[in-house]
């Protein structure tokens, strides 16, 4: 059956942001649906939009008593699901559609919408950090937009910009693009001295800054942003962000072979860290845990662990955590004297990271296995691996430490002069670089 176009009026109300999110939910997927015959009036409507603005609430009657706060606080709830419902349609679109849709609705000019797309990107950060900037670009974008309309408090406004730039300065140095990384946090610090003066937004972009010196080997300046982060968080009864916080410092234990200070910090995150609020990174730390036990030759409790938080990764796990998964297990595997089992891990663990367009995970999967061979005197399938890999580590985006380590590695390969010293060098490389 086909379906019914919105009315010329339904549409003028949905533009103007004068509809319930019931009410706007099927004319948002109407329009997603890019029917030509809706195209014409959208687009006029689209520039129509910004002569729409939101009366000024007026103040409640006081002798209303509780039946005024009640509606206010029913209506802000419907707002926030409206906004909802309009980050969920702009996340369905194409980058170019979802930037023309942001910009000309008037259901999009809502700082609840810049608050869920910023918070979706953080959701992102493990998973698609081309998405995470695009997201955040947009957000700024719309802060732009509603200091032009001039409706919207102007340190409330700087909050957010502070905000979303934050987010940017960690995602360009995840992308290694670190002196954008550093204009977007020079420019937080900007907006931040001119907005709110709220702790948490101060916190919230310490916390960013920390994974993003860390990133760069600067370890007393990621623990300066780490006490203080600490210290704020803390006063504002913030425990699930004291939590992120004591993981990033457990990561970069782990990263410097830390592994006991590792493992204090991720038991102390992991008592702070609401399930609730992140399911996902409480599976993140769980598998840290095991992966630390490993490492530490308490196998059974490595595996105890593991079949605790295994209904985590049916639950909460994504295709990514599944594939980190089957790393864990090759490893517990090749320590229980599985060797068999630990091969048929790290081969699926390693061919999945590479069906799925993950370059720097495949390579270092791949040198956990040729690794694996390398120990167990199977050098023709080292050497085979190894062979693989060169292919994967020119598409890993690495930085200039781990390419000049790859091009020794590419040398001792084709060469037969590898040797399992210089695969567990050039893995350790390859790690630090990924960090």
């Amino acid at each position: 059956m086909r379906e019914a176009h919105p009315s010329y009026e339904s549409l003028c109300d949905f533009f103007a942001g004068r509809m319930s999110s019931e009410q706007a939910a099927p004319i948002v997927s109407h329009l997603l649906s890019a029917c030509p015959e809706c195209q014409e009036h959208s687009a006029i409507l689209w520039k129509q939009s910004d002569r729409y603005v939101d009366p000024v609430p007026e103040a409640s009657d006081p002798g209303a008593g509780s039946t005024s706060t009640i509606a206010l606080a029913n209506e802000a709830e419907a707002r926030a699901h409206s906004a909802a419902v309009v980050v969920d349609s702009l996340l369905e679109l194409p980058a170019g559609q979802r930037r023309l849709f942001a910009l000309n609705a008037r259901q999009c000019h809502d700082l609840r919408v810049v608050d869920g797309l910023i918070g979706r990107a953080y959701e992102l950060r493990f998973e698609d950090v081309h998405e995470l900037v695009a997201l955040n670009e947009l957000a700024l974008e719309l802060v732009c937009h509603l200091r032009a309309v001039g409706r919207v408090d102007e340190a409330l406004l700087n909050d957010f910009a502070a905000r979303a730039h934050s987010h940017l300065g960690n995602g360009r140095g995840i992308l290694r693009d670190f002196s954008a990384s550093a204009r977007h946090f020079h420019e937080a610090d900007r907006l931040l001295a001119l907005g709110s003066e709220d702790p948490l937004e101060l916190a919230n972009s310490l916390k960013l800054r920390i994974a993003a010196a860390f990133r760069q080997r600067r370890f007393d300046e990621a623990l300066a942003h780490a006490d203080r982060a600490i210290n704020l968080f803390e006063r504002c009864g913030d425990q699930h962000s004291v939590g992120e916080t004591l993981l990033v410092l457990a990561a970069m234990r782990m990263d410097q072979d830390e592994q006991a200070e590792a493992m204090d910090l991720l038991d102390r995150s992991i008592e702070k860290l609401d399930p609730e609020l992140d399911p996902h990174l409480v599976l993140g730390v769980h598998h840290n845990r095991v992966l630390l036990l490993q490492e530490l030759g308490r196998v059974h409790e490595a595996l105890d662990e593991l079949r605790r938080v295994l209904p985590l990764y049916d639950r909460d796990g994504n295709r990514l955590n599944r594939l980190r998964l089957r790393g864990v297990e090759a490893k517990l595997c090749e320590s229980l004297g599985q060797y068999a089992a630990a091969e048929r891990a790290y081969l699926e663990a390693r061919n999945g990271f590479f069906s799925a367009d993950m370059a720097p995970e495949a390579a270092m999967t791949s040198l956990e296995l040729a690794i694996f061979y390398m120990r167990h005197r199977r050098s023709g399938d080292a050497r085979r691996v190894a062979e693989q890999t060169l292919p994967i580590l020119q598409l890993a985006g690495l930085e200039n430490e781990a390419v000049a380590a790859m091009l020794v590695f590419r040398e001792a390969t084709l060469r037969n002069r590898l040797s399992l010293e210089l695969l567990r060098e050039t893995l350790r490389v390859v790690e630090g670089s990924r960090s």
